[in-house]
């Protein structure tokens, strides 16, 4: 009996700190600030959709507290703003406390009661203020009758950028949204790295240290894309849009994001400069999509003026065309901040300067393809224009002596440089193209060395080919020739007294063989090698045309002695290049060796360009290529 009522007692004991549990967990999670009810610890304000959540924190090792918004249920904390950044509470202060002022702003008090920070708006109605967390993050103060909003977090961006935000300028007012970083990762007071929409057209993103020294940019934007960022191509849906209004003066990039996903993504600069498209999946652990400056040549204006960078080369910086570095000695070093200068001076500065004369020709451009475009641009308005396409764009450049560089950009219309060009990068996708103005010596000095480039390389591969070729053949003849059957020949053609009035062939033991000729009916029909009967020559030796006594017109090639190839080399080749027919291809007729004479005789073709085989790939050769080709193609189908 005592026993079932201990064991009755000892639920409702359980029931009771249960209950108590709940009501713990229900009270430290509340939903408005108001007057009557304020933020203290532990309590923290939770977005109706159980994603964020505002209350106090305090970083690792340090000895103050901060009241910040940051992702629920997230651990370790992935705090997205602060309000007192610059104004901490002491973690030995244990009754700070979050709430509605008599002036119906939203006032940080201290265990004294001393205001820490405030939202510092002009509140009418201040009795009715109500402070609520957003679904997106944003801590918004409202009038709790009408519901208009009199301040929210969301103008006072921090380190972090989160979807629905404000990051811009306003022209009207002169207000600008900038992110700022942390001075460092457990340090949330204001840090020296800045991140803002420059104020220009069409607008891009700096990082700047110090408020003012670029230390990256994007860029300028392109309807859907900031043209110095290649990943954001133009064929994947970005979250990111730029809008303008002209009637509220507002120019700020919208990041659109759908927190019913099951992951969430921001914008976050680090303490160490570096912009990061960040995500996290439900369940999963953070990662980066996208970092800049990511690279030695993503870091503002590494090269110089007129310098461009391409991190896959080495050195990264080189100087643009025409131009050359401005101290060679620091250039070398490694220091190339000062960038590079023009070799040859532009036609319109001599003009400026009384120095061209009339024959002098025109400055033209040079097309720099798929670059990052440096910096301080100048957008055209297409009514200066008249009409806004490229070629309008380039005119324009050309006809203003000022103007040193233009590009037609895609999205944006024409864009046009006055003076040094700083921050190129060179990229391998998704560029975009600079046209450069250069004095007419440096284009067409460019064009020449372009010329000889392509010839000495378009030499060395045919030269190369060729002699592999040669080598190739005179491999497979060496395997394929009889040495027996062809020192056979030899002797027989050492033995013949044949008369000099006609042409004495050998008796062919095997089809595959070529007559061989005497050596002084040759002498006889060529004149003894008159120069009145030479062809010509080429690199292999000379030819002399002779004639038959039947009235064949012959063409004799006088082998050099100094083509390094021996007779029984000669004689295989002439066994294999015998087996070949071919309507392009002279028909050998025989050969001759007498000591170190070594002679080849074809058929004449007077209707022909025979003088393309002899001055320019030598007859030999012309069978050895189609040779190789046919055991090529024998080979691959077998």
């Amino acid at each position: 009996m005592f026993a079932k009522g201990r064991d009755f007692w000892a639920l409702v004991f359980s029931v009771v700190l249960l209950f108590y549990s709940f009501l713990s967990c229900y009270c430290d999670a509340i939903y408005k600030i108001t007057s009557s009810q304020a933020l203290s610890q532990p309590q923290t304000l939770v977005s109706p959709n159980q994603i964020f959540e505002l209350g106090f924190f305090s970083p690792i090792n340090s000895a103050n507290q901060y009241v910040g918004i940051w992702y629920k249920n997230d651990s370790p904390l992935k705090v997205v703003w602060v309000a007192n950044r610059e104004n901490p509470i002491t973690v030995k202060d244990s009754s700070p406390s979050l709430t509605i002022g008599s002036n119906g702003n939203l006032d940080l008090l201290d265990g004294n009661r001393n205001s820490v920070w405030s939202s510092k708006v002009n509140v009418q109605s201040s009795n009715s203020s109500v402070a609520i967390l957003s679904e997106d993050g944003n801590l918004v103060l409202q009038d709790g009758i009408s519901g208009q909003e009199l301040w929210h977090s969301f103008q006072h961006p921090g380190d972090t950028f989160l979807p629905g935000a404000v990051f811009g300028f306003n022209v009207k007012t002169g207000e600008r949204f900038e992110m700022t970083s942390w001075k460092s990762d457990t340090d949330p007071s204001l840090g020296n790295i800045t991140a803002e929409i420059a104020q220009q057209r069409p607008p891009e993103v700096f990082i700047r240290i110090n408020g003012s020294k670029p230390h990256w940019r994007s860029g300028p934007w392109a309807k859907s894309k900031f043209t110095g960022i290649p990943e954001m191509s133009t064929r994947y849906q970005s979250p990111f849009s730029l809008e303008e209004s002209a009637q509220t003066g507002l120019t700020h990039l919208n990041f659109n994001w759908d927190y019913n996903n099951s992951d969430v993504r921001n914008l976050l600069l680090t303490s160490g400069g570096v912009l990061k498209f960040v995500g996290k999946a439900k369940g999963g652990d953070w990662f980066t999509d996208w970092e800049a400056p990511l690279n030695q040549c993503d870091v503002y204006g590494v090269c110089g003026p007129f310098g461009v960078c391409k991190d896959s080369e080495s050195p990264i910086c080189n100087c643009l065309q025409g131009f050359e570095p401005k101290s060679f000695g620091e250039w070398n070093k490694g220091n190339w901040t000062g960038g590079c200068v023009r070799r040859n001076q532009l036609l319109c500065d001599k003009n400026a300067s009384g120095l061209a004369s009339q024959r002098s020709k025109k400055d033209g451009f040079l097309k720099i393809v798929n670059v990052k475009l440096p910096d301080f641009y100048e957008y055209v308005n297409p009514v200066e224009l008249d009409y806004d396409d490229r070629d309008i764009c380039q005119n324009w450049c050309l006809n203003n002596c000022s103007c040193i560089a233009y590009a037609y950009v895609e999205g944006i219309g024409c864009l046009i440089w006055f003076k040094g060009l700083i921050d190129i990068q060179g990229f391998t996708y998704n560029g975009e193209d600079l046209f450069l103005r250069l004095a007419h010596a440096e284009l067409v000095g460019g064009q020449k060395v372009k010329k000889i480039v392509i010839s000495l390389v378009t030499i060395s591969i045919v030269g190369t080919i060729i002699i592999a070729v040669i080598c190739l053949c005179r491999w497979r003849a060496k395997r394929k020739g009889n040495t027996k059957e062809t020192t056979e020949h030899t002797e027989m053609m050492q033995s013949s007294d044949s008369s000099r009035d006609t042409l004495q062939f050998s008796k062919q033991h095997d089809p595959s063989e070529i007559p061989i000729f005497d050596f002084g009916t040759i002498l006889d029909v060529t004149n003894h090698f008159s120069p009145a009967n030479k062809l010509g020559q080429g690199g292999f030796g000379s030819v002399y045309k002779g004639k038959l006594q039947d009235g064949r017109e012959i063409a004799v090639k006088r082998l050099s002695s100094s083509s390094g190839q021996g007779i029984e080399e000669f004689k295989n080749e002439m066994i294999l290049i015998s087996k070949l027919q071919h309507r392009n291809l002279v028909r050998v007729l025989g050969y001759c060796i007498e000591k170190e004479e070594k002679l080849l005789v074809y058929e004449f073709m007077p209707n022909k360009s025979l003088d393309n085989f002899i001055f320019g790939i030598d007859f030999t050769m012309q069978h050895l290529v189609l040779y190789l080709a046919v055991t090529v193609l024998l080979s691959s189908n077998a």
